[in-house]
């Protein structure tokens, strides 16, 4: 299954500038998902490291608005972190995965 970027999409004024963690241990993904986000006005956080992304999320909850997390995390269990997260604070995450299968 091929994949098509839209690189033309308006976003909505409420969500110009809406802060992102992005958390992925893949860097390839990390960086290709960071770089279309910004490119769409979205401020973005950018970690592979889980334990780093609650550590950071710990410090600076209030620099955040949206958490989006890989579900195939090397550190820990994807549920392990949303769980841990939303002891901080609510926060809305978003759980993505990227499956090489055709």
């Amino acid at each position: 299954m091929d994949c098509e970027i839209i690189s033309n999409v308006d976003v909505p004024l409420a969500y110009v500038g809406l802060r992102i963690l992005l958390v992925d241990p893949d860097t390839t993904s990390l960086s290709n998902i960071a770089t279309i986000l910004e490119e769409h006005s979205f401020k973005v956080t950018a970690i592979e490291q889980a334990t780093i992304a609650l550590s950071i999320l710990r410090e600076h909850i209030d620099q955040f608005d949206l958490v989006m997390v890989d579900a195939n995390m090397l550190e820990m269990d994807y549920l392990e972190f949303i769980k841990s997260t939303q002891l901080i604070k609510d926060k809305p995450i978003i759980c993505k995965t990227i499956s090489s299968k055709s």
